[in-house]
């Protein structure tokens, strides 16, 4: 989606934007209701928002992102509910292969 492109669907909406400097990424981090980001700066910086996030690693050889995803996962999860965890474990696998 090019820069400026909005697409909605439902109640959903989805804004493709520019690059933005990071106190302007983070002031977007912190309004948005969900953030997906991609990266490790931008996955930092998604944690600091307090907002429901999914990550999209950067791959790497032999699955070294995966180690990593997994990880963290393991940290994440650590508080919810087996159901809620599952779900979560199970779509950023998904969202990361």
């Amino acid at each position: 989606m090019p820069a400026g492109t909005c697409v909605e669907v439902g109640r959903l909406a989805l804004h493709s934007i520019p690059f933005l400097d990071l106190k302007q990424y983070d002031r977007l981090l912190w309004s948005c209701d969900a953030n997906f980001v991609r990266g490790e700066d931008s996955f930092v910086r998604a944690q600091w928002a307090a907002r429901p996030l999914v990550w999209h690693i950067y791959r790497q050889e032999e699955e070294a992102h995966m180690i990593k995803l997994e990880a963290f996962m393991a940290r994440w999860g650590a508080g919810l509910d087996p159901e809620a965890r599952n779900a979560q474990e199970a779509f950023w696998r998904a969202w990361n292969r």
